[in-house]
């Protein structure tokens, strides 16, 4: 399961307004955090399902 931290919505916009004329979507960046978030999880779930195979052939530590 995802360990996620609290991302501050006031200062991404604040961020987005002052370095881009496009508008803010709200959540946005808390979206894009937890996608990156999950992918990072998935990635290292799949290394860790090919390590049980891999550690008898000498591919992953442990």
């Amino acid at each position: 399961m995802p360990k996620y931290y609290e991302i501050s919505e006031v200062a991404a916009k604040r961020a987005k307004d002052m370095n881009s004329f496009s508008d803010y979507k709200p959540g946005s960046a808390t979206s894009a955090y937890r996608q990156m978030v999950d992918e990072a999880y998935a990635i290292a779930e799949r290394h860790s399902e090919g390590c049980h195979v891999g550690k008898r052939q000498g591919l992953c530590a442990g």
